[in-house]
């Protein structure tokens, strides 16, 4: 005998009461999802909110290191017979560059060896280097070989007992060069420091009217691979420091592949002077705001023991 359904009782649910009862459980769901969305949101503006305090107040933090020290620098009294060699690497920014000699020129402390590697610029960068008139500027004129080899070849070329960096779009402290001696009479046996810089903001990151200070004291050798906290132009090394070479292998972040190789072998002092400002919105300009991703796939590398970047080893010839 065939199966037959039972017949529909007066207790059953009419389709239409069923399909309410979803709807409504339905709403419920969204409306529960939206709230979450809703505190999503609203935890995302605060964590954001916070962050910007933690910059403000680093930065607070840093410019109330930074600045007395730069201040009394100013006035102190150096008695030295050191000599700084200042290594700039230049292509095709004129301009920008007669302005960084400038600085160099105005400081307080004479007794240094600017190296100007003109890196194959066409623009009348070479007519103008050739017209400057100061036996301590050293002028080379090379091919197109790119940063690294042309800082390079300025670290042949460098005399002093001490080295620094100036990039040809930025600008030198007055109390820079100073500062290295005197902190070096004072320690004798450091091999690398560093300052502090007021930066101006990468264009499209915060607001770029206003800049920031970059310093960090103690140093943090454990934070390295996420990110560079030490400005090539803010870096001073002993010139008879064999890590004192940059990787012509790279492209970008040779600074920073620098600094953490000094720090696997060295001692990096954090002097609290104002090294220089650095200039962030012109064009040409390797750092920008498309390289998040290059940045964090260096830091990888750099976080990674098996591989070699950033270890320390001889200079390689040719390099």
């Amino acid at each position: 005998m065939a199966a037959t359904l039972p017949a529909a009782t007066s207790g059953d649910l009419p389709l239409g009461v069923g399909a309410g009862t979803i709807a409504a459980v339905l709403l419920r769901i969204k409306r529960m999802i939206a709230r979450a969305v809703g505190l999503e949101n609203v935890i995302r503006t605060m964590q954001m909110r916070l962050d910007v305090l933690e910059r403000n107040a680093r930065n607070h933090e840093a410019i109330s290191l930074v600045l007395p020290a730069t201040m009394l620098m100013e006035h102190a009294i150096v008695e030295s017979d050191l000599t700084v060699s200042i290594v700039m690497a230049t292509h095709n920014r004129r301009g920008m560059l007669e302005r960084a000699v400038r600085s160099v020129l105005a400081g307080q402390y004479q007794n240094w060896q600017l190296i100007i590697v003109d890196d194959g610029s066409s623009d009348g960068t070479a007519e103008y280097l050739d017209s400057l008139d100061d036996p301590r500027i050293v002028v080379v004129h090379t091919a197109h070989a790119g940063a690294a080899a042309a800082r390079n070849m300025g670290l042949d070329r460098a005399t002093g007992q001490w080295v620094t960096f100036l990039d040809d779009d930025n600008v030198m402290s007055s109390v820079w060069t100073k500062a290295i001696v005197e902190f070096a009479g004072r320690n004798p046996q450091a091999e690398v420091m560093y300052g502090g810089q007021i930066r101006q903001r990468e264009p499209g990151i915060g607001p770029t009217e206003h800049g920031w200070t970059l310093y960090v004291d103690p140093f943090a050798a454990a934070d390295l691979p996420l990110g560079n906290f030490i400005d090539l132009g803010a870096l001073a090394v002993r010139r008879d420091v064999d890590q004192l070479w940059f990787d012509t292998d790279l492209r970008r972040m040779i600074d920073w592949e620098l600094v953490v190789r000094l720090a696997a072998t060295r001692a990096l002092h954090p002097v609290p002077v104002l090294a220089g400002l650095y200039y962030a919105r012109h064009d040409r300009r390797i750092t920008d705001t498309s390289r998040t991703d290059a940045v964090a796939g260096f830091g990888a590398r750099l976080a990674d023991p098996a591989d070699p970047l950033g270890t320390p080893r001889p200079r390689p010839a040719g390099n």
